[in-house]
């Protein structure tokens, strides 16, 4: 391999990093650049006994079910080289298992032969108590085994290797926060240093296409009335400077075109300084919206798994908490004041509780889930 192809090889692993659809396409040039037959990223877990291809090249998929099914249990190169395998180690086959021995292995005979791929050398691109990532190379008996220099092409590309499997997992995590703050019953909008939205969660964005008091505009939350925009935006103001109360918050009521209740908005700094790049926005001030007029009541279904509550009371639960009495609740349920309240105390006894008022205080602090 010379120094382009190492080069070319880095930079693809980096694109694949951030698109996972493009790791194939990696592992093809970087099997080409070691004349391999076969490439592979895949998972080792020593105390189960077996490992777990995660994407390939040139593995054909009945082959690579057969693997993950039942052969890497029987793979006597991880069985007998586990000490070997550390952080961003080179293994060879034959460093692990002598030829002799493994050439009269089942693993051997039953699906290496048949899969044309009998010698192996593996990069540890990440290594944990019990379990490693490798980065697999396998050849046919026609192209030999491997050389000094075969391990040392692949040592210079494994932290690179490394560092686009910690950029995916990042991303990863992102998105998984991203779908977090989405189902979140409440507006959430970031600004950078320079008063700029970076990030704003789906529930803001409906907040703002109802136009009912709030909107943004060019990045600027702003609000109908001009005092309560000017307010809003000192606050942010305030916050990218830090120069807030001694509670780090400022809290402000917007009022509502419709007349509703009004929208509660909190700003605050975020206080730890994230790195980034010149020009670049980083989170620097965090605003959240309320929307007093959201139903925030989780479902009954919930409710009713948490305590232990039949449908029935878990319905009337759920009709309790929103505000109604039992009264109401028992008139919309087309059930008996009586009955109600005969569930009623079912209730209270499963959730721990005596009173109407500890009832919705306790299903407020149920984390509540939004669906699409």
């Amino acid at each position: 391999m010379v120094d382009g192809e190492w080069m070319r090889l880095g930079l693809m692993a980096y694109e694949a990093g951030f698109d996972p659809a493009l790791w194939p396409a990696f592992l093809e040039a970087y099997a080409r650049a070691c004349r391999a037959d076969i490439s592979l990223i895949q998972v080792h877990r020593f105390a189960e006994h077996r490992s777990e291809v995660i994407v390939s090249y040139g593995l054909q998929n009945r082959f690579r079910a057969e693997y993950n099914d039942y052969y890497s249990k029987v793979n006597v190169w991880r069985e007998n080289g586990e000490s070997k395998y550390k952080y961003h180690h080179v293994i060879v086959d034959t460093e692990v298992y002598p030829r002799s021995l493994l050439e009269r292995s089942e693993f051997y005979n039953d699906f290496l032969q048949p899969m044309c791929a009998v010698y192996t050398m593996g990069g540890v691109v990440n290594r944990q108590k019990s379990a490693a990532v490798s980065l697999t190379v396998l050849r046919d008996r026609q192209k030999g085994g491997w050389d000094a220099s075969d391990k040392l092409w692949v040592k210079a590309l494994l932290p690179h290797v490394t560092r686009a499997c910690s950029i995916q997992q990042k991303l990863w995590i992102f998105r998984a926060a991203e779908t977090v703050l989405d189902g979140v019953p409440m507006g959430i909008v970031i600004f950078d240093r320079d008063e700029r939205v970076v990030y704003f969660n789906r529930t803001a964005q409906a907040i703002f296409a109802q136009g009912d008091g709030l909107s943004l505009k060019a990045g600027v939350l702003a609000s109908s009335d001009a005092m309560a925009s000017a307010a809003m935006q000192q606050a942010i103001r305030n916050a990218a400077r830090m120069e807030l109360s001694s509670l780090g918050t400022e809290m402000l009521l917007v009022e509502r075109r419709s007349c509703l209740r009004s929208y509660q908005i909190i700003v605050l700094p975020m206080r730890r300084q994230f790195r980034q790049l010149a020009g670049m926005g980083a989170p620097a001030v965090l605003v959240i919206i309320a929307d007093p007029e959201l139903q925030n009541t989780p479902s009954a279904d919930i409710v009713r798994k948490l305590y232990g509550l039949t449908p029935k009371e878990a319905e009337l639960a759920e009709k309790l908490a929103s505000g109604l009495s039992p009264a109401e609740a028992a008139a919309e349920m087309n059930m008996q004041y009586e009955t109600a309240r005969t569930h009623l105390k079912r209730v209270f006894s499963k959730m721990g509780i005596s009173r109407q008022n500890e009832l919705a205080a306790l299903v407020a602090r149920i984390p509540k889930i939004q669906e699409d």
